[in-house]
């Protein structure tokens, strides 16, 4: 191909290339308005309570150029409101532009739906509970936990809501494994807690022996 064929093509391709990259960069530019519904963080400066919104997620209106705003990740911005209020109860709060994290400088917030929500405040409490040692049955069926098994510390103090750890009756171990060789076994192990909900200690000693029944298939029979 000669060198006047190669230019005849080359502009009319160089044109179009061209034209395109301008044609995204004005749409990437082009202000447009999107929708994130947002997860609403409660903070709260007491130990003594613990907060959660209803709704737990609003929507909030954002406009900017379509290339910044369709390069935000939802997990980066969220709602966080911080609360002085240490009484239990509800309360009606505002949500504020200012209390919108992580947007880019080049996107402005239009709206937010619902702009209240109801805050609930709910008491945290600490009641002290019975750990229940839990095992794992062991794949050698031979092996069994013979005589007395001990926790130390015997019970551990709970705190969370009334309804996290009032119905609570017994915090159980993690399976402990059940294995040879027979013996006096002494393993440290954490205790399951549900998610709302503290332990202290997180871990207790479980003390146990291990024993092995004798088999007795293959003993001799009297005549």
């Amino acid at each position: 191909m000669d060198r006047r064929t190669v230019e005849r093509f080359a502009l009319p391709v160089i044109s179009v290339v061209t034209a395109f990259l301008l044609w995204v960069y004005v749409v990437g530019q082009k202000e447009m308005e999107w929708a994130f519904s947002l997860p609403v963080t409660v903070d709260v400066t007491s130990e003594d309570v613990r907060a959660a919104s209803t709704p737990d997620h609003v929507s909030v209106i954002l406009k900017g150029p379509r290339r910044v705003l369709d390069g935000i990740p939802g997990e980066t911005i969220a709602i966080r409101m911080v609360l002085i209020d240490d009484q239990p109860g509800e309360y009606l709060r505002n949500i504020l532009p200012s209390m919108v994290l992580g947007l880019p400088s080049a996107v402005q917030i239009i709206r937010i739906e619902p702009a209240e929500v109801r805050v609930r405040l709910d008491e945290i409490i600490e009641i002290r509970n019975r750990v229940l040692p839990r095992f794992k049955a062991p794949e050698d069926t031979m092996l069994y936990v013979t005589g007395s098994v001990e926790v130390l510390p015997k019970t551990v103090d709970l705190r969370g809501t009334r309804d996290d750890v009032g119905a609570i009756e017994g915090i159980v171990t993690d399976s402990i494994a059940v294995a040879g060789p027979p013996g006096t076994k002494s393993i440290l192990v954490d205790l399951v807690v549900p998610g709302n909900v503290t332990a202290k200690p997180g871990k207790v000693t479980v003390t146990y022996e291990v024993g092995m029944r004798v088999d007795t298939s293959h003993a001799r029979r009297p005549r």
